[in-house]
């Protein structure tokens, strides 16, 4: 149940963001569905919906004009080991400008998926 503080939105209603011209669009915001699922909107095909730490981009979903993508900046290290029945997915340098799509399991073992060509 909810505590004092929270904010409770019914299911399947919208909670809607103004966009630049300051006025709301039909698709800007959060919504749950019946199904108990959550859903990101952003206005046009070109949106993008991005999970920031300490100020900066790190995972972003883009649009790109309906052809989605995730982006994912690289790291300046290797990633932290994966916990246990877990694999991480992370960018990295490959120390002369290419960035490395990589993937580290709990193992400790990191193993190159891609590389810039």
């Amino acid at each position: 149940g909810a505590v004092i503080g929270e904010i409770v939105l019914p299911n399947a209603k919208f909670y809607r963001f103004l966009n630049v011209a300051g006025t709301t669009s039909a698709n800007f915001g959060i919504n749950g569905d019946a199904g108990d699922d959550l859903a990101l909107h952003t206005p046009d095909l070109t949106g993008a919906i991005s999970f920031n730490f300490g100020g900066n981009s790190e995972v972003s979903f883009n649009g790109e004009l309906g052809a989605a993508g995730i982006l994912i900046n690289e790291m300046s290290s290797a990633a932290a080991v994966a916990s246990a029945n877990q694999a991480k997915i992370y960018a990295v340098d490959n120390g002369a400008g290419k960035t490395r799509l990589m993937v580290i399991f709990a193992t400790g073992s990191a193993v190159q998926l891609a590389i810039e060509p």
